[in-house]
């Protein structure tokens, strides 16, 4: 299950910030609207490294590491799935003790917890690692 954008984000990127900006929240951050730049955009420049932070609450951070461009191949969706181990954590888990919470108690049907935690999230069966490449449907 991938994030479903449905929170706050923002891209740290060659020391500036995007995201949706707030005058409420931003006076400090100094957030640029990152509807204004493609993420190509500083790559082109030699950007390799920056950080993704999704949803503010569970502060889900990424450290992003471009190891290489490749021409673009018009049968292929963008963006894609390149490589990694494990589902994204479901929205509004906690972050990253409610996950791991969240992992230990779908592991065990005879947790207090389990059949509650299932009604909330859908899955019958949960699983730790999936196949590189599978679909965001598969379960």
């Amino acid at each position: 299950m991938p994030f479903e954008d449905c929170h706050l984000f923002r891209f740290d990127v060659g020391g500036k910030r995007y995201g949706i900006p707030n005058p409420e929240w931003d006076d400090d951050l100094h957030v640029l609207d990152a509807k204004n730049i493609r993420l190509g955009a500083p790559i082109d420049r030699g950007v390799s490294q920056f950080a993704y932070v999704y949803d503010f609450g569970d502060h889900w951070q990424h450290a992003v590491t471009v190891e290489a461009t490749l021409a673009v191949d018009p049968a292929l969706t963008y963006p894609g799935f390149v490589d990694g181990a494990r589902r994204a954590p479901p929205e509004d888990v906690g972050g990253i003790p409610g996950f791991e919470d969240f992992v230990d108690i779908m592991a065990d049907p005879r947790h207090h917890e389990h059949g509650r935690l299932i009604e909330w999230h859908g899955f019958l069966r949960f699983t730790q690692s999936l196949p590189v490449c599978a679909s965001d449907d598969a379960r």
